[in-house]
């Protein structure tokens, strides 16, 4: 959506800012459904990040690191489920 994307550009510009400064893109999701698939889903999720930075906005493949937790670290806490499930996925 074009909140996210503004918000890539926001720190593509501050990466370029600091170019020594290497990022990690983290993928989250909750626990509804199959580990292996949010596992799955969450790096899909990483990479997706990680290539808008490294092609349309310019930052070096070297900067920018993908990484799935998945299931094991969801963003937001498991509290309500609907929201929960809404949040992090």
């Amino acid at each position: 959506d074009s909140a996210a994307r503004a918000q890539l550009a926001g720190l593509a510009a501050y990466l370029r800012e600091q170019p020594a400064l290497r990022i990690q893109v983290e993928g989250h999701t909750d626990a509804a459904g199959d580990s292996a698939f949010n596992k799955a889903l969450s790096l899909r999720r990483a990479v997706a990040v990680r290539r808008l930075l490294i092609g349309p906005l310019g930052i070096a493949p070297a900067r920018v690191v993908a990484r799935s937790l998945g299931e094991s670290q969801p963003l937001f806490p498991p509290t309500d489920p609907p929201a929960r499930q809404a949040l992090n996925r």
